[in-house]
């Protein structure tokens, strides 16, 4: 017997006529395309909802939130990329960085900028050579050691300059003018008293602390510091009377230096101010709450880097760690963007044959990445 007659007794079939019977078939090889298509999609909408959830559980943000989220209901926002709104019961806090966003990004995205991402290289050819590498992106963490180690006397005294932990500080002379900026904008909005903690750091001084420091997440080897370069900056509120800013202070050990930053975890009004309002002089939170996979480094609140104002501003923008923006830098290749009155171009470039292309027609300056590429930072005032 035909199989599409399985459900109707032999004598039925039988009697009826053969456009009945086509008719039968036709409608039950119709029912059964129907089911068939019906699992398709069945299977296609689970293969994509899978993939949407899982490419949304392991992107960047999406891990912050998760490990933000782990945070006890009742305790403070911490500084860094958290999206958790504050409940810390003061409310200058709460005026300043508002009930509904971070306080690493607020100003950053309130500020007046129009950002277009662009590849397109500029337009003069120049050898690798004759250009200085300014090193002010340049990435150095547990997968990427320093190569070149600037010499001390390229630094700078932090003292009397800026308020400080210990007489010996001493950074990078653009980190050094972008730390006093800063002070200076905090005093002016009165928000309190800072001081430099740390800054360079020589391969001894490095590995002496290496190895004083008992929680490794907290530290790099030596050859592995950003304090190498004297671009990094560990700044911490001054909660008593600011005798450094007045009187030279003494040498700091590092045990003394660490217990100021183990009273630090991001949730006071200072350390809020100082994530929202340091990418304005260049500076970033390298460290921010919830990015310890990324940067191989635990929250620090107090660890400030200098990046210079367009890189800083697209950071805090799009809430992104020295590493995710150098990675962003070599997929779309740069990006145009005009904050206040300077406009910025920003280009991403690897040397072919030795060669890179600079503007012609602007101020421009470039560092490496420490992965064989270069940006080249290039701007001009618009209007007076």
């Amino acid at each position: 017997m035909n199989r599409t007659a399985n459900t109707i007794s032999s004598g039925t079939w039988e009697t009826m006529s053969k456009a009945r019977r086509k008719e039968i078939r036709r409608r039950r090889a119709r029912a059964q395309q129907l089911r068939t298509l019906r699992r398709i999609f069945a299977v296609c909408f689970v293969v994509v909802v899978l993939s949407t959830v899982t490419a949304m559980l392991w992107t960047p943000d999406r891990v912050r939130g998760r490990l933000n989220s782990s945070t006890s209901e009742g305790s403070a926002i911490r500084v860094g990329f958290s999206s958790r709104s504050a409940t810390t019961g003061d409310s200058k806090a709460s005026n300043a960085f508002g009930s509904d966003s971070s306080p690493s990004n607020d100003s950053a995205k309130a500020a007046k900028a129009t950002l277009k991402h662009s590849s397109k290289r500029f337009d003069k050819a120049a050898q690798l050579s004759d250009l200085q590498d300014t090193g002010t992106l340049v990435l150095i963490n547990g997968d990427h050691k320093i190569t070149d180690m600037p010499p001390r006397t390229s630094m700078d005294k932090a003292w009397p300059s800026v308020p400080v932990a210990s007489q010996d500080i001493e950074l990078h002379p653009k980190a050094l003018a972008a730390v006093v900026e800063l002070f200076a904008a905090a005093r002016k909005a009165g928000t309190g008293t800072f001081q430099v903690n740390s800054g360079f750091r020589d391969h001894a001084k490095q590995a002496a602390l290496y190895k004083q420091i008992a929680n490794k997440s907290t530290v790099q080897p030596p050859g592995n510091s950003e304090h190498h370069t004297g671009l990094a900056i560990d700044i911490v509120p001054i909660l008593s009377t600011p005798q450094g800013a007045t009187k030279a202070p003494q040498s700091s050990t590092p045990q003394q230096q660490s217990s100021l930053h183990e009273a630090l975890d991001g949730s006071s009004p200072e350390e809020r101010w100082l994530a929202a309002e340091a990418w304005q002089h260049g500076l970033i939170l390298r460290y921010p709450l919830g990015a310890q996979d990324i940067t191989g480094i635990s929250f620090e609140p107090w660890h400030f880097r200098y990046v210079g104002k367009p890189h800083a501003w697209y950071m805090a923008q799009h809430e992104l760690t020295l590493e995710e923006y150098l990675q962003q830098m070599r997929k779309r290749g740069g990006y145009d963007v005009t904050i206040g009155k300077r406009s910025y171009s920003v280009r991403y470039a690897v040397p072919k044959n030795g060669v890179v292309y600079v503007p012609s027609d602007r101020r421009h300056t470039l560092s490496g990445d420490n992965s064989g590429g270069y940006i080249i930072t290039a701007w001009k005032q618009m209007g007076k």
